[in-house]
């Protein structure tokens, strides 16, 4: 009877193991054919193996130079371990082997399109070295929006601003913000540090007919923060802003603002 059990789970455990490897085999295809193409040098066609978020957020310059970076443009061959998939997300962990014996450890987590092929969603290289903190270097690279994009996103966060201003309360713009900034900086933080702005009820809700004017092109700080400083052309006063934005669940959320009129 106990044979017969062993065998069972033996069997069990095929089973599910085949169907892991059928389920995960279009995540493997991809990721091998966009290694090929980085080593061939066709970073087009290496390009559309990403997802449509993934190129949102890096260009192929900034692929093209991670990947000489991390010495996997020397790709020779990959050999793929744990395997991993729910609903339209998946998950491969393997070991890329460079052109000079060299191996390199890697993650790539895929998405599922609605023709059911498998794009790639990110990234992720383990550092290397003596490190005091286990971390992954992604290669989603952040790529600053465009000048129209980011007067967009100022338009957006000076609204709530004013909102919150003319109510006298910032749980607004609180809500706004991101989850980071939420758990670090308090309501009545941003009440107080705001409280001039209040008591001298002004209204900034002007400026949304305005078009703020950037004093410098966006820009991406080191640790990805995305910051946006500018005027606007009040009179007779003008408002100065400078904005720092963090990518989070695909957008840019705030993580500091900082408002003047003088």
């Amino acid at each position: 009877m106990w044979k017969k059990i062993v065998l069972g789970l033996v069997i069990f455990i095929g089973v599910v193991l085949a169907l892991v490897m059928v389920m995960t085999a279009g995540m493997t295809d991809t990721a091998e054919s966009f290694f090929e193409s980085v080593a061939a040098k066709q970073y087009d066609k290496a390009y559309s193996y990403l997802s449509e978020d993934f190129t949102r957020s890096i260009s192929k310059e900034q692929l093209i130079a991670y990947m000489e970076r991390t010495g996997l443009q020397n790709y020779r061959d990959v050999s793929w371990g744990n395997r991993s998939v729910e609903g339209k997300r998946g998950e491969i962990e393997g070991t890329v082997e460079t052109l000079s014996g060299g191996a390199i450890p890697i993650t790539v987590k895929c998405i599922k399109k609605s023709d059911g092929s498998w794009r790639i969603y990110a990234i992720n290289k383990p550092a290397s070295g003596i490190v005091q903190k286990e971390t992954a270097e992604p290669v989603m690279l952040l790529k600053a929006p465009d000048t129209e994009k980011a007067i967009k996103l100022v338009k957006e966060t000076m609204r709530h601003f004013a909102h919150a201003v003319n109510q006298k309360d910032m749980t607004d713009l609180h809500a706004y913000a991101a989850a980071v900034f939420q758990k670090q900086v308090s309501v009545e933080k941003l009440n107080n540090a705001f409280k001039s702005f209040m008591e001298t009820q002004v209204d900034f809700t002007v400026l949304d007919r305005m078009n703020p004017h950037l004093d410098f092109q966006p820009k991406i700080k080191e640790g990805g923060t995305l910051i946006l400083e500018g005027t606007y052309s009040t009179s007779p006063s003008k408002v100065y802003f400078v904005l720092k934005y963090s990518r989070e669940k695909e957008a840019w959320k705030l993580v500091g603002i900082n408002v003047e009129v003088k």
